[in-house]
């Protein structure tokens, strides 16, 4: 019942932050990579991102989400869970918080299909360019990549669109 509840307000925030959802013209040289720690590795997409983009590591910030309670083993810094978000859809979490304020180039939502925590860091996160797998909730990402997870082509196909782009 209160994971219904939750769904409910936390679908209403989305829904908030994508109507008032704006264009950020941002000086920062920074990437985030917000990615599903239950079905990515970390570096694994740290080394895909490398090989396509010349970014130094203290350059990239990631946050993943995870479905796992981490009850016998402590959460990693970099990781979330639904716990970190309060019954009415606000954030808990200070490496949550970090994120979203902390100010993107780009933003790489590494995930499939609509995934509500994620989607909701997403829409909160400010970034001057967001890209994300075709599949993807559309209102989230301006440019949008026909792959999937398992193809490590997607970094590879970003960075050709972002090039063209800046032309």
């Amino acid at each position: 019942m209160l994971e219904s509840i939750k769904t409910y307000f936390l679908n209403r925030k989305l829904n908030s932050y994508l109507k008032s959802r704006r264009k950020f013209n941002i000086n920062s040289n920074s990437v985030g990579v917000l990615y599903n720690a239950d079905q990515s590795d970390k570096y694994q997409i740290m080394q895909q991102l490398e090989k396509s983009f010349q970014f130094k590591p203290n350059q990239v910030y990631f946050l993943g989400f995870s479905q796992h309670r981490f009850d016998k083993v402590e959460k990693p810094a970099d990781v979330f869970i639904a716990k970190d978000f309060s019954l009415f859809g606000e954030i808990k979490s200070d490496n949550i918080q970090k994120f979203v304020k902390e100010e993107f180039k780009f933003l790489f939502n590494y995930f499939k299909a609509e995934q509500l925590y994620l989607d909701l860091v997403s829409v909160q996160t400010q970034a001057e360019l967001s890209i994300g797998f075709h599949d993807s909730n559309i209102k989230l990402n301006d440019l949008m990549i026909s792959t999937n997870l398992e193809n490590p082509d997607f970094f590879k196909e970003s960075s050709n669109y972002i090039t063209k782009i800046k032309r």
